[in-house]
């Protein structure tokens, strides 16, 4: 009823929708499907980081984040109270809102229980061109130090799709040089200090690969889908394939369950239509 006034304005000229639920982004993506665009070809413009930007960017769009309007026209106290609302945002997004912001960034486009269950194939119909995997309990078990002969199949017919591939773990480079050398046409990347993004951006610049356009693949929230979701790629959370791994990571999976137990509910975790 709020936006009635807007069709009745513009009529057929432009397309109104409204009640979009946004940060999820369920509505949004049938917008798109409406309009035949493609998120990397979309650009969304609003004044909520918490919203409008955080949409846009889990779907790969261009977001632009711009200052809640404030009418020149209005009495000289709702300018004020319209500036004091900016300011008080501001002062909020960069305190207790990176709480917020961080459980978001944390959130995976796609759950997967295993590498062996996700479509590439709708990956490279999606327009993707770079899958960037985690080695550590997402390809292999904790500690492998050799690449399996399913696994080689695997990445063998993800590159046959005509996609990239790429490993980044934080793992030790002597254990995973002898990988390296094992994938001959597949880099490897270790000590990757994820979720730290400054050794994947550098990648993506060698590849020549936009971030919208790569997929990150692994089994821990906190390293692996931030990084991921950093970089503004499509992430994938897969279940980790054994129990063994470091103490730490142990305990962080606690936190990881409470989080997960969440996110399953969320409409934003679902793929990409074809």
């Amino acid at each position: 009823s709020r936006v009635k006034n807007l069709k009745d304005l513009f009529g057929e000229e432009l397309k109104v929708y409204h009640s979009m639920r946004k940060p999820g982004t369920k509505e949004l993506r049938k917008v798109l499907s409406d309009m035949k665009s493609r998120p990397e070809k979309t650009v969304i413009i609003g004044d909520l980081f918490f919203t409008d930007i955080i949409a846009g960017n889990r779907m790969g769009m261009y977001s632009i984040l711009v200052a809640p309007l404030v009418d020149i026209s209005q009495k000289w106290y709702k300018r004020l109270l319209g500036k004091i609302t900016i300011a008080a945002y501001l002062v909020f997004f960069f305190t207790i809102g990176w709480v917020f912001r961080l459980g978001r960034l944390a959130t995976p486009h796609l759950f997967a229980n295993s590498v062996m269950d996700i479509d590439f194939d709708s990956l490279k119909e999606s327009g993707h061109r770079l899958v960037i995997f985690d080695f550590d309990n997402t390809l292999e078990s904790w500690g492998a130090s050799t690449v399996s002969k399913e696994k080689r199949l695997l990445l063998n017919r993800v590159e046959r799709l005509g996609l990239n591939i790429l490993l980044i773990s934080n793992g030790k480079a002597d254990r995973l040089g002898k990988i390296d050398e094992e994938l001959d046409t597949i880099k490897v990347i270790s000590r990757a200090r994820k979720p730290l993004t400054f050794k994947s951006k550098r990648v993506l610049k060698d590849y020549g690969v936009p971030p919208y356009k790569t997929v990150v693949v692994g089994d821990q929230l906190f390293t692996d889908i931030i990084m991921g979701n950093l970089l503004g790629a499509y992430t994938v959370k897969v279940e980790p394939i054994s129990e063994k791994e470091f103490f730490w990571t142990k305990l962080v999976r606690r936190v990881e369950g409470i989080l997960l137990s969440k996110m399953r509910k969320h409409p934003e975790v679902e793929a990409l239509d074809k």
